[in-house]
């Protein structure tokens, strides 16, 4: 026979994974962001750094979205409207130098 003890700690290793789990995902979904303004600070000119910043935001966008489709099978639909606008309005800004 099982005991509480056993019981409760199996439900409390559980929800700590899924806290983990949750936590992970949310660095996942703000990773382009989040390099965007790390590359935006390397180098000294600002118009250097938007340019570099845009480019490495649309790179995370798509390496984010096709690791997604490689490891799940599915892509939410939140990765897919940000990747278009970062490719459309990040690649525009690339394009214009502007």
């Amino acid at each position: 026979m099982v005991c509480c003890e056993q019981i409760s700690a199996k439900i409390t290793n559980s929800l700590i994974l899924t806290q983990a789990q949750y936590f992970m995902k949310f660095l996942f979904d703000f990773l382009p962001i989040l390099l965007f303004f790390i590359a935006f600070k390397i180098p000294d000119d600002p118009k250097e750094g938007i340019m570099l910043a845009t480019a490495v935001a649309i790179a995370v966008s798509i390496a984010q979205v096709t690791y997604n489709w490689f490891r799940h099978h599915k892509v939410e639909k939140m990765h897919l409207i940000t990747m278009g606008l970062i490719v459309i309005l990040g690649g525009a800004t690339l394009l214009l130098q502007d």
